[in-house]
């Protein structure tokens, strides 16, 4: 009976004008998304070998390691095509130098104003907006239009029992919109593959895992769209408080978390950590000044009481210990400017931390904002993305500045030195230079912090399938 009940509803589906319409759109959106993701991939690849080019060649021409300055460039990521979250708003570039607190520059939004305005449309927000709308459509009249055109009365003329006939419409909706997102998918990875865009295995599972939650979500309005067609008598109705639950948990509930939070915690703007930090490197700055200044006058002093015969020998050998006692008070308080910039931002993202705890708890009421936090982090362009590219190249400029000192005392040319040098040096060879690589989460850390918005949204569909049957038990077919 429920095999029966299931293929009426699917060809119902099938043969309607709707799906012509829903699985047109679809397909156009989502090979859309995937031909301009890999469109803004290769292009973040281009800029990105590019730059590191004009880089290395920078560092192979210097003749000091004093004068090495590297530049990090993030890598793209092909999990980027897919989802694209919080990539492009954050920097692409950070300088590691002495002195320079780590912080990415120069984002893709930054540079290119005319996508910040329009933004990225992706695989996720496709299935957040798009599809979530498009099971509200298939759905919202599927008990109550047939009460009104009375062929529900009809069917129940027949012995059929009340759950078959919900778990048909249910099931039936659930698979006739599974084929206008399945047909483009599957033509979009084809096009992915056809392209060579390097994914590995992991970034294959982080992809299934992604339209397995997809579906989750999309199931979930399937079945809100049938228990409000069970609720209500005419499909006017069902379709107007759809429309507006769906605006709710779409556009409302995700922002108002968002804003109730930064209403209740307060988090330093970087203007004010930069004002700290300014101070902090100009009270250092003085240091260095006064300590400069006691030592010249010691130098002088001692170079006064030396005879002519002596003074060269000795104005060397006093220059030299002057020079390497700069290097390393100017270290010392290099790395007193980093320990503080940590205490700093270490405070900035405690607080932020909280903010987004209560920010997104809050915002979780919404099943779209649920599905995005998700989405965002199996891709790994989560909000925690900028806080682990800067922890790991804190961690790499701490390694670079010690093997650069230790460079530097193997040449025996350091940051000042190399300024009171006439003879023209011979460039540095730079290819044991260590590189960066950005760490990702293993799998099994990103469902960890994934999980819960899963179990938030298979909540939501248990909810809804129960206040479905409750809906339809009482359900008058006439």
């Amino acid at each position: 009976m429920i095999k029966i009940l299931i293929e009426k509803e699917l060809k119902t589906i099938l043969l309607s004008p709707k799906f012509v319409a829903v699985f047109s759109v679809c397909s156009i959106l989502i090979l859309l998304s995937f031909y301009i993701g890999i469109d803004e991939y290769r292009v973040a690849l281009k800029h990105y070998e590019a730059v590191n080019a004009q880089l290395a060649q920078q560092t192979r021409e210097q003749t000091s390691w004093a004068a090495v300055r590297l530049n990090i460039v993030r890598h793209p990521d092909p999990m980027h095509i897919f989802v694209s979250g919080i990539n492009n708003d954050i920097g692409r570039q950070c300088p590691i130098t002495r002195g320079d607190v780590i912080k990415l520059y120069g984002s893709r939004y930054s540079d290119q104003l005319l996508f910040s305005i329009f933004r990225s449309m992706d695989f996720m927000f496709i299935v957040q907006v798009i599809l979530s709308l498009f099971a509200i459509l298939f759905t919202y009249d599927s008990i109550c239009g047939e009460r009104e055109a009375g062929t529900l009365k009809l069917n129940f003329a027949n012995p059929i029992p009340r759950t078959s006939y919900i778990i048909s419409k249910i099931v039936g909706s659930w698979l006739g919109l599974s084929i206008p997102l399945i047909i483009p998918m599957l033509l979009g990875l084809a096009l992915v593959l056809v392209c060579r865009i390097p994914m590995n295995i992991t970034h294959w599972v982080q992809l299934l895992i992604i339209i397995g939650v997809s579906v989750i979500y999309f199931s979930f309005f399937i079945c809100l769209g049938v228990m409000f067609s069970s609720i209500t008598k005419a499909p006017s109705s069902s379709f107007l408080y759809l429309l507006v639950i769906w605006i709710g948990f779409v556009l409302i509930i995700p922002r108002a978390g968002v804003m109730v939070a930064g209403q209740f915690i307060s988090v330093p703007t970087p203007a004010e950590i930069t004002s700290k930090l300014t101070q902090k490197e100009r009270e250092m700055s003085e240091q260095l000044d006064k300590w400069q200044n006691g030592r010249r006058k010691e130098l002088e002093s001692a170079l006064a009481s030396l005879t002519n015969e002596e003074q060269q020998k000795k104005y060397m050998e006093m220059v030299d210990q002057y020079n390497k006692d700069l290097t390393q008070k100017y270290d010392e308080l290099n790395r007193e400017i980093d320990k503080y910039y940590i205490s700093l931002n270490e405070e900035w993202r405690n607080r932020k931390s909280q903010q987004e705890t209560l920010g997104f708890s809050l915002s979780r009421f919404s099943p779209a904002s649920a599905f995005q936090l998700a989405s965002m982090d199996l891709a790994g362009t989560g909000v925690s993305l900028k806080t682990e590219y800067e922890d790991q190249l804190q961690i790499f400029k701490d390694m670079f500045n010690k093997f650069r000192a230790k460079k530097e005392e193997e040449t025996g040319r350091s940051l000042f030195t190399m300024l009171n040098d006439d003879k023209k040096p011979k460039n540095i060879d730079t290819s044991d230079i260590p590189e960066f690589r950005f760490v990702n989460r293993s799998l099994s850390q990103i469902m960890q912090t994934t999980i819960i918005d899963i179990g938030i949204l298979a909540f939501y569909i248990l909810i809804t399938i129960a206040g479905t049957f409750i809906a339809f038990i009482r359900y008058d077919v006439r």
